[in-house]
């Protein structure tokens, strides 16, 4: 099997993902509630506050953003579990030591946010977490176990995605690994998906394989930084229109037409009851200078 990385030339038109309309953000400012407690399971949707507790007290270390009340990390960390998937976007902090976010998906860590410096006293400063992929838990990732954080913003999701992550990858130069998911419908009649990679250095360009058949190649073969985990025919979707170039935060995104499905000597339709692997390629700029995502795989109804 063999998969050609070389440079697309002209194929490589910088294009702008597919953007969707977004759900109404979610901003939790705590002004609804007083004194000093544990934040109660469901407060605002979010099924489990962990070890945070709200606080109308005044405290010159960990002021409020907004209004009296902002909620506080104490004792042992344990997450914040939302309960459903969600477009975390970020909050306000006051934290004493280095403090960033770290956000789950499925039990895999898919992002870290940036790191905001040690502000104790306040003001409290916005830390956004700088992914717009579906999370369903957050941490932080500070050495203590103290923080103060206000006006907490996320963004329940509704459209996906679909399918299954599988496969392992390979970091790229953001640290992380890049993720691929599916949203849309998993009908095949319906001709609705989009493809959507993430967690990719930004202002590369990329492109999105597909094939019948799971598969392992380690660092491609030699001929790259990540591995291929797609098996059998591997076709890429390479029309001028189909390459793209990943966002300022890190992502690409490709709507796919289920009819014309790339394949050696043509096309062809994606039928009910197949399963299809998907996976992204993109530049990096370490070592053989490109890297894989994970694989995505969804069996279409």
């Amino acid at each position: 099997m063999k998969i050609h990385l070389a440079l697309f030339g002209s194929l490589f038109a910088a294009l702008a993902p597919l953007a969707a309309a977004a759900p109404q953000t979610t901003i939790l400012d705590f002004e609804d509630l007083s004194g000093f407690a544990p934040m109660t399971p469901g407060y605002g949707t979010v099924s489990d506050w962990g070890s945070w507790a709200h606080s109308d007290l005044v405290d010159a270390n960990y002021p409020a953003a907004s209004g009296m009340v902002k909620i506080l990390s104490v004792g042992v960390q344990r997450p914040i579990v939302f309960g459903q998937d969600v477009v975390f976007e970020g909050a306000n902090v006051v934290s004493g030591l280095p403090f960033s976010w770290k956000l789950y998906y499925q039990g895999v860590l898919v992002h870290t946010s940036a790191v905001l410096q040690p502000n104790t006293g306040g003001p409290a400063v916005w830390l956004a977490s700088g992914y717009t992929g579906l999370v369903d838990s957050i941490e932080y990732d500070s050495p203590v176990n103290v923080h103060g954080v206000d006006d907490f913003q996320f963004v329940v999701g509704n459209v996906g995605p679909i399918g299954t992550p599988y496969c392992t990858g390979v970091a790229n130069t953001t640290g992380n690994v890049g993720t691929m998911g599916i949203f849309g419908d998993d009908s095949a009649a319906a001709n609705n998906i989009t493809l959507m990679a993430a967690n990719l250095p930004v202002n590369q360009f990329g492109m999105f394989l597909t094939s019948r058949e799971q598969g392992f190649v380690p660092l491609g073969g030699g001929a790259s930084n990540g591995n291929i985990c797609l098996g059998g025919e591997i076709r890429r979707f390479t029309l001028p229109s189909q390459i793209r170039q990943t966002d300022a935060a890190g992502e690409m995104s490709l709507a796919i037409d289920l009819t014309v499905i790339p394949q050696m000597g043509g096309t062809v339709m994606v039928m009910s009851g197949e399963t299809w692997r998907y996976q992204a390629w993109h530049r990096d700029s370490v070592g053989t200078g490109n890297n894989f995502t994970i694989g995505h795989e969804l069996t279409f109804q």
